[in-house]
């Protein structure tokens, strides 16, 4: 018999899952560990078991884990990948996905701080916040390749 755990990780690969991922990667035209973390939380799975569960379908490569793990891909690290409020983070108004998919937008020049406080309802200092959050830094230039 299987735990509630396990059915949320073979439904990463049987229900949409894969799509997920592809949908991830179209998007923001990379792979990233926030990827990871926003997968883990969607399918209600630690970021671990996540990416297991893509190295294990072959859309991430083998040993992709252990290779963030040393990088400092941790607990803390993605509670600051995704936004979530830990004590002293600044509230995020957006759910972290769609954060994500505003960040990439205009890291790719496609909108304008004006035009994402407009879409979003929020004032420019809540976009900026959001876009100090999800743009990046050193763990968003490690690219994870896909298989």
């Amino acid at each position: 018999m299987h735990s509630w755990y396990h059915i949320r990780i073979e439904r990463c690969a049987t229900e949409g899952g894969w799509k997920r991922f592809n949908e991830m990667v179209e998007a923001d035209k990379r792979f990233t560990p926030r990827h990871i973390a926003l997968l883990s939380q969607s399918f209600h799975v630690s970021p671990e078991a996540m990416c297991r569960q893509l190295e294990r379908i072959e859309l991430l490569p083998s040993g992709t884990f252990e290779s963030l793990k040393e990088r400092g891909f941790n607990r803390d690290f993605v509670r600051g990948l995704i936004g979530d409020p830990a004590p002293r983070a600044p509230r995020i108004p957006l759910s972290p996905r769609l954060a994500q998919l505003a960040s990439s937008a205009h890291r790719r020049g496609l909108l304008t701080e004006g035009q994402l406080a407009s879409m979003l309802l929020l004032d420019r200092v809540e976009v900026r916040e959001i876009l100090d959050i999800f743009d990046g830094g050193a763990i968003d230039e490690i690219q994870i390749p896909v298989s």
